[in-house]
């Protein structure tokens, strides 16, 4: 049914702004548009999230600034059209205004250090973005040679219930900049908010009591108020449970795999648990050799299936908050018997122009979209699209309207079966700066946008839904 069908029901809360939506429960109704879809049913809207939006609620993590006259955040905004935004930082008493160009708009904060939250200490450091146009928004947090971004999510995102995903610190030291560290942004004011914590050695001190793993730090939020944690281990697993919505950013503030290669930042804005899948694909990372998955399980008795190409099959059945990880060296899939937080670690490498790791979000199947507008950072990145599709759909991706071809554009490409259904995983050279990322006959695909240079990496999301 299209949607100029004169007996389509109207569905109410119809958004012309809304670039898809996800309805997570029985659908008897669906209708798909050419920029964005609605899922109904009898009884309204449910769980609709939007990669794009008009109210941005965003925080960052710590960065490790080798060379700190260097360092910068930065925010990469696409838009379809012109429009006007503005951003609040309390905290430094910052009330900018930005003129929304259609493409790319790049707003560069102006003293970012201060805005780092602190330890332990809540601040009201968070920034506010309003827009009076759609846009999508990435958050880069350049350290010199120490950079990650990752896709700032709307404030339709926006739940209150997550799970954490750091990596083992490769010096498991305190003080040091390998720590592991996530930070949590509030939305609104007296926000209730209960951290179980979930730590593989150690404790944490708060308010002079010793937390340790599985016991809970409660704590209140004020709106735009942070809260930072770091460890010397991983605290992946972490559970955060709020009132009201929050944001949360995790990952680590710097680190490193191997001794030979230099540390870079890592950071993700997390999902929430309400949004997370059982189907994940990982793909390859050109002119990488080998990478980590890491798989969170969300709830108890959770059995998960890890199936490298041509390498390793490993199936676990992992407890509430429990992590698992595989190395690999293809491409892989993921497939649980209940929703997980899928992260992908890419190892550095050491070559005669060395590639730092980076951190970055794998995207769940039911994620894939059909068109992605992205922001590709310059900085002097050498920058690549992962992208997974079906392979009966391989034909008809396109990058600003110009088709991708096997013989020209592909760095690589590889085929891998998940239930039942095969998809092909390839990796395109892509320059910097505002991009649409479409397939011509409408099919939904998944994409990661990261790249490289000497002592330096980056990677993200190209978007949700």
């Amino acid at each position: 049914m299209q949607s100029g069908d004169a007996d389509s029901p109207r569905a109410p809360g119809l958004n012309s702004e809304c670039e898809c939506c996800s309805f997570r429960g029985s659908q008897p109704f669906r209708w798909e548009f050419s920029r964005f879809c609605l899922a109904f049913s009898p009884s309204g809207l449910n769980n609709c999230v939007f990669s794009s939006g008009r109210e941005f609620f965003m925080t960052f993590g710590t960065n490790f600034y080798p060379y700190a006259f260097r360092k910068f955040v930065q925010l990469l905004i696409h838009s379809n059209t012109s429009g006007q935004a503005n951003v609040s930082i309390p905290f430094q008493k910052t009330f900018d205004s930005i003129n929304i160009t259609t493409g790319e708009t790049v707003y560069n904060f102006s003293n970012p250090g201060p805005l780092d939250p602190y330890y332990l200490e809540i601040k009201t450091k968070g920034v506010y973005l309003n827009s009076s146009v759609p846009i999508k928004v990435y958050l880069i947090n350049h350290g010199g040679s120490s950079t990650d971004g990752f896709l700032v999510y709307p404030k339709e995102f926006l739940s209150t219930e997550y799970l954490v995903s750091t990596s083992q610190p490769y010096i498991n030291r305190p003080y040091t900049h390998f720590q592991s560290e996530f930070a949590i942004l509030s939305t609104t004011d007296n926000n209730n908010v209960s951290i179980q914590l979930r730590l593989f050695n150690g404790s944490i001190t708060y308010n002079n009591k010793t937390f340790r793993n599985g016991e809970r730090i409660h704590i209140v939020l004020g709106r735009l108020d942070t809260f930072q944690i770091y460890h010397p281990w991983d605290m992946s697993g972490t559970r955060i449970v709020s009132r009201f919505p929050v944001a949360v950013v995790a990952g680590n503030r710097c680190n490193v795999f191997e001794s030979y290669n230099g540390c870079d930042h890592f950071s993700e804005m997390m999902p929430p648990v309400s949004q997370l899948a059982t189907k994940y694909i990982a793909p390859d990372f050109y002119d990488y050799f080998n990478w980590t998955i890491q798989v969170v399980a969300a709830s108890n008795h959770t059995h998960v299936k890890i199936h490298e190409k041509n390498g390793v099959n490993v199936t676990k059945t992992l407890k509430e908050n429990a992590k698992m990880e595989v190395v690999v060296e293809n491409v892989a899939t993921i497939e649980a018997s209940s929703p997980v937080l899928t992260t992908l670690y890419v190892h550095g490498l050491h070559v005669v122009e060395r590639l730092d790791p980076f951190m970055t979000l794998c995207p769940w199947i039911d994620s894939y979209k059909r068109e992605y507008a992205v922001v590709v950072p310059s900085l002097g990145f050498e920058s690549y699209l992962a992208i997974s599709v079906e392979t009966a759909f391989l034909s008809g991706i396109a990058i600003d309207g110009k088709v991708i071809t096997d013989t020209i554009d592909m760095m690589y490409d590889t085929n891998v079966l998940l239930d039942g259904v095969r998809y092909t995983v390839l990796s395109v050279n892509v320059t910097s700066g505002p991009h649409t990322i479409s397939h011509e006959n409408d099919k939904p695909f998944g994409l990661i946008v990261y790249g490289n240079q000497m002592h330096d990496s980056y990677g993200f999301l190209g978007g949700l839904f």
